[in-house]
């Protein structure tokens, strides 16, 4: 049973990454490790009603600080990003998600949770592979 849970598990992520149309946002943010850091700020912000900063984003990263801002104005340039001044305090820039990143990271997170069911095995708890 083990095998079949890893393979099920291969044969989606194949799946998942042939596809053309869904996830845009997801695909963009999951190109790098930084990508992917910038991505889970601006999402733990979003979900903490407390909008993540350019400069949160940038203290996460490894990249320099220009690679950051490049992943940053190239996602609001997509679509996936929104920077807005601070109600604030007009110097700090909240970086929000766009609409689709929403709606995109939730379908991620939801498949994640439905993975058992969608492969066809027991729930993770029941059927957890030992190490």
């Amino acid at each position: 049973m083990t095998t079949n849970y890893y393979q099920a598990f291969a044969e989606w992520r194949i799946g998942t990454h042939r596809s053309t149309t869904r996830g845009r946002s997801v695909r963009f943010f999951r190109q790098t490790r930084d990508h992917t850091v910038i991505w889970s700020v601006v999402m733990r912000g979003y979900y903490a009603k407390v909008p993540a900063s350019v400069k949160d984003c940038i203290a996460e990263v490894r990249c320099s600080k220009e690679t950051a801002r490049r992943i940053i104005l190239l996602a609001e340039s997509l679509g996936y990003l929104q920077i807005r001044p601070s109600p604030d305090d007009a110097r700090r820039k909240q970086v929000m998600p766009s609409r689709q990143s929403v709606i995109e990271y939730q379908n991620m997170v939801d498949g994640y949770l439905r993975l058992p069911e969608t492969l066809g095995l027991e729930p993770w708890k029941k059927n957890r592979p030992k190490k």
